[in-house]
C-alpha cells in the first residue's frame, strides 16, 4: 500500500525495489530538469511528446510531493529542480 490506495501493477510489469511510485513520464520530466533546469512547461511537453496538460498535471504533482516549482513569467511557466541532483546523480547515498 502507499498512503491510503493500493498501488496495484500489470502482471508484466516489475514492482519497484525501493518502493518508488512515480509515474514514468515524472521520472522522464525529472531528467529532463536535470539537462534543463528552467525549461518552459510547454517546451517541456515538446520535448516529451505529451501535451501541454499532461505535462503540467505530472509537474503539479511534483511540486505537490515538493521535488520541484513553477514560477510564473507572464503568461509562461517555468518548471525549477528545488534541489539540484549532486554530481553523478547520487541523492541520499551513503558510502
Amino acid at each position: 500500500m502507499h498512503g491510503f490506495r493500493k498501488v496495484f501493477y500489470p502482471a508484466d510489469t516489475p514492482i519497484p525495489e525501493n518502493g518508488d511510485t512515480r509515474h514514468a513520464l515524472q521520472i522522464r520530466i525529472l531528467k529532463a530538469l536535470r539537462e534543463q533546469s528552467g525549461i518552459l512547461v510547454a517546451d517541456l511537453a515538446l520535448n516529451l511528446g505529451v501535451t501541454r496538460q499532461v505535462a503540467l498535471y505530472h509537474v503539479r504533482s511534483l511540486v505537490r510531493a515538493n521535488i520541484v516549482r513553477l514560477e510564473r513569467t507572464r503568461m509562461q511557466l517555468r518548471v525549477f529542480p528545488i534541489r539540484p541532483e549532486p554530481p553523478g546523480g547520487q541523492r541520499g547515498v551513503s558510502h
